[in-house]
């Protein structure tokens, strides 16, 4: 009896399993020369993050953090023709959250009987990251133009909630987007 009366008091410990990101953003180039450009913008990003653990009981986990960001960068572009151009580029970004909500579910293995509770996350602080990449982008206009960019990010620990980002503070990125030019040119 004291072996099942332990049971139900204690939760196994759950490990999270951590989604790859999703950001989308928008981002304005300001050309500085020819060859000089800065560019900041504006970013979202939501991270999951799931875990099970069974027993007598099945624990679930779910987790949600949504963040608002400002990147801001500076590119060389070292090849620049009339519609194509390559570029590498160097910055950071600086995120906050502006939700996080964990939900943890307790229930028989067979799923018969159930019980959830979601508790708001406290998020203290801010995300600082740094980032480098090269791309190339073909420019549908002036002022308009398409990228791809290969890159890397690392995320400073910055005493954010348990996700991937924690996990891997340096990742790989592959991005593309429409990008909109402004400046001397």
């Amino acid at each position: 009896l004291s072996a099942s009366a332990n049971t139900f008091r204690h939760q196994p410990e759950t490990k999270l399993n951590h989604r790859v990101p999703v950001t989308v953003g928008i981002g304005v180039q300001y050309e500085l020369t020819d060859r000089w450009a800065i560019e900041s913008g504006a970013t979202y990003t939501y991270l999951h993050s799931s875990g099970k653990s069974e027993g007598i009981f099945a624990y679930t986990t779910s987790q949600e953090l949504h963040y608002v960001g400002v990147p801001l960068s500076a590119s060389y572009k070292f090849v620049d023709r009339k519609r194509f151009e390559l570029y590498a580029r160097a910055g950071g970004a600086i995120e906050r959250a502006v939700a996080a909500k964990q939900t943890k579910t307790i229930g028989t293995t067979d799923e018969t009987l159930s019980n959830s509770t979601t508790q708001k996350i406290e998020c203290q602080g801010v995300q600082f990251s740094a980032t480098v990449g090269v791309g190339a982008e073909l420019k549908l206009s002036q002022r308009v133009g398409i990228y791809a960019e290969a890159g890397a990010g690392y995320f400073f620990d910055n005493n954010q909630p348990l996700s991937y980002r924690t996990e891997h503070p340096l990742s790989l990125t592959l991005q593309a987007g429409a990008r909109l030019h402004f400046g001397t040119k």
